[in-house]
């Protein structure tokens, strides 16, 4: 993935949107892109592989302290598999509330 190309493009079209222009932005982009990442990989160390050096760079470039540029890409990279097992509880939580079901 980071011989073609792939984590470069995804991490530069997340760079793109809209929260990028908010202050710490890009530490939020950093944690969209580990976990559209770790949807495809579903493992935190190739999230950390894939896009951590990606991540790292970008963020020392921008002003960034090596520690809070580490300890974003770190977490955000054990978070994504976490989030892969909670998401579809939730949606399967919110998914009768959009349809007009009841729980009981």
């Amino acid at each position: 993935m980071n011989h073609g190309g792939l984590t470069n493009a995804l991490f530069s079209s997340v760079n793109t949107t809209r929260i990028c222009r908010f202050k710490g932005g890009l530490a939020y982009v950093n944690v969209i892109a580990s976990l559209i990442f770790a949807g495809m990989s579903g493992a935190a160390l190739a999230d950390l592989g894939g896009l951590g050096n990606i991540e790292m760079t970008a963020m020392k470039e921008n002003g960034y302290k090596d520690e809070d540029a580490l300890g974003i890409t770190l977490a955000s990279s054990a978070i994504g598999p976490i989030f892969l097992l909670v998401f579809p509880f939730l949606f399967m939580l919110l998914l009768p509330l959009f349809l007009g079901l009841k729980f009981y």
